[in-house]
């Protein structure tokens, strides 16, 4: 069960659940406060939390403002443009410098610009095809070396760095970026 309320013109919504022991506040895109709380906790109880956070909230709701929105529009064509772009350049990066890739997905994510498994099959986010392609061949050169690496050791980044000069700061360009609906 949840409902929405407003408090000094931001708008919080609570969510209650059975056996819920710790409170949680996040901030959606749109600048909409989530609180996840217990049954038993009071109205007045959430107040009091959303007050003390109150700074960060609004820290948070201006970063979030900041950032560059994508919009995750989906369609069959883009859906297909997206695959064979972005299979075609990690198959070719891959070929080149000697990365084993087993399997390549391409999917419409929520949060991830992509991700690798155990098994080397690399999962990317459609929309990807969005990014500036700087950002984009960063993000597929930093799956590739999590195939090598699956963590990101010192020696993750010493290997992305091989293939992508200032992969740190090319990681903050792509936290300058905020998948929405």
């Amino acid at each position: 069960m949840n409902h929405f309320s407003e408090m000094d013109g931001v708008k919080i919504r609570v969510e209650r659940t059975r056996g819920r022991c710790n409170i949680r506040v996040s901030v959606q895109p749109g600048g909409v406060v989530s609180v996840y709380v217990n049954n038993r906790t009071s109205e007045r109880e959430i107040r009091r939390i959303v007050q003390q956070k109150r700074d960060w909230i609004i820290k948070t709701i201006q970063a979030i403002d900041s950032k560059v929105k994508i919009h995750r529009y989906d369609s069959p064509e883009r859906r297909s443009a997206a695959k064979s772009l972005l299979s075609d350049l990690v198959m070719k990066f891959a070929n080149y410098h000697g990365f084993q890739v087993n399997k390549i997905t391409i999917r419409n994510q929520k949060s991830r610009w992509g991700s690798c498994s155990l098994k080397n099959n690399i999962n990317l986010n459609m929309q990807l095809i969005q990014l500036p392609t700087s950002l984009r061949d960063y993000v597929i050169f930093h799956e590739l070396v999590h195939t090598r690496y699956h963590n990101h050791s010192r020696q993750f980044w010493s290997e992305l760095e091989k293939y992508v000069p200032e992969a740190r700061v090319k990681q903050k360009e792509l936290n300058d970026y905020l998948l929405v609906e």
